[in-house]
């Protein structure tokens, strides 16, 4: 079975929930995630964030890379030796933004790293905390997040009115968007079905 990218697998139609969030999500990590080269064996050429202008599937078309004989499979060992690229001559020409660049320098004795290039690029290794702070940039913070968000706060209760004030908790009235159920009830008034303006607002 040929190994394929990360950036290209396409997730089965039977896939969990989970891996499918994963698949449809990994552009956003994709900049962030960088190949430090040692001996270029395990680095995918063409899918993986190795050189300075990124990734190369974005620039090299799929035809190019077939028709010179490469496949997905290419690592990048396969295109630069001995401190040279190679590469087809015609590329050198039609991709001179990749090309005129100088290739890696290979070290046989040392293997490719993944590291995290964070927002304001240092490269280190990865931690939850700088990837949160990476991938949150963007967000605009609520202005109710620190009534939730405290030093003394219990973290399970502070989770739970997170996700209720978002409006996210699976509360009888959404299940009903999906399968018509009459029986379902709020248990603590047994007259109607409970929402997160009934629970938290009536």
């Amino acid at each position: 079975m040929k190994k394929k990218s990360f950036w290209e697998y396409n997730a089965p139609a039977d896939s969990s929930w989970t891996w499918k969030k994963i698949m449809r999500f990994r552009h956003k990590i994709r900049r962030f995630i960088v190949h430090s080269i040692g001996n270029g064996g395990k680095t995918m050429a063409w899918y993986d964030n190795w050189h300075p202008v990124g990734p190369l599937d974005v620039i090299i078309s799929r035809r190019d890379i077939y028709t010179a004989g490469y496949s997905a499979q290419t690592t990048v060992v396969d295109i630069v030796q001995n401190g040279e690229w190679e590469v087809p001559d015609a590329w050198k020409d039609k991709y001179g933004m990749i090309f005129d660049v100088c290739p890696p320098l290979l070290i046989r004795d040392r293997n490719d790293v993944v590291l995290w290039k964070s927002k304001d690029n240092k490269l280190g290794h990865f931690k939850v905390k700088t990837a949160f702070s990476d991938l949150s940039a963007d967000i605009d913070e609520v202005g109710w997040a620190k009534l939730v968000w405290f030093s003394q706060c219990i973290h399970r209760h502070s989770f739970v009115l997170w996700v209720a004030m978002s409006n996210k908790l699976r509360t009888q009235d959404k299940y009903m968007r999906v399968e018509m159920n009459n029986s379902l009830k709020c248990p603590f008034c047994l007259e109607c079905k409970d929402s997160h303006n009934h629970l938290f607002l009536v």
